[in-house]
């Protein structure tokens, strides 16, 4: 995949958001993506939403897999741009962006596919925002005969300059909770 190409989908998520569970035509355009790329093996992830592709050069070695997330959350966005979202949802965290990133990075492993020495299984998670996209994709059963022996993901943050990336040790973002508060009176 080019740079336009890439921007053009990124652009496209951006401007869809769907929510957790619902990301199906998030999932349409990933599929078709990863269809349309010598080299890469569409899976069955097992679920409706999400999806699963694998890059292999048929030799004995390291399997690792790369993910990355694709739901929205239900925020308004009021950013002004040509592609913004006027859904209701948006793509608040990034996920637009490490679905492009991962569909770049794809295009790019198929195209050395005779160099990896290994397979390299993507995995695009849904339902990470309200916290049980991978415990479903888990619960799906079908990462568990893959061997994979490292699985990597990325998260964008718009306080690092351009080009410098962080690796902290220990937590870093937030995490999905949800309060009830009851008030009689």
């Amino acid at each position: 995949m080019n740079k336009d190409e890439l921007v053009g989908l990124f652009e496209r998520f951006h401007q869809d958001p769907e929510p957790s569970l619902r990301e199906v035509r998030t999932t349409a355009a990933i599929r078709e993506a990863l269809g349309g790329m010598e080299g890469v093996e569409l899976l069955d992830l097992g679920l409706p939403t999400g999806a699963l592709a694998r890059i292999c050069d048929g030799q004995d070695g390291p399997v690792v897999g790369l993910r990355a997330d694709i739901d929205a959350l239900p925020i308004s966005e009021e950013s002004g741009l040509a592609y913004a979202s006027a859904n209701g949802l948006m793509h608040a965290c990034g996920h637009d962006f490490h679905t492009t990133a991962l569909l770049g990075a794809a295009s790019e492993l198929a195209a050395r596919k005779d160099e990896l020495g290994g397979t390299v299984y993507l995995l695009f998670h849904p339902a990470e925002e309200n916290g049980h996209g991978a415990r479903l994709v888990v619960g799906a059963g079908a990462l568990q005969p893959l061997g994979i022996q490292r699985l990597f993901g990325l998260h964008v943050d718009p306080c690092l300059p351009v080009g410098v990336v962080s690796i902290p040790d220990g937590a870093l973002s937030a995490s999905v909770d949800h309060i009830k508060i009851e008030v009689g009176g």
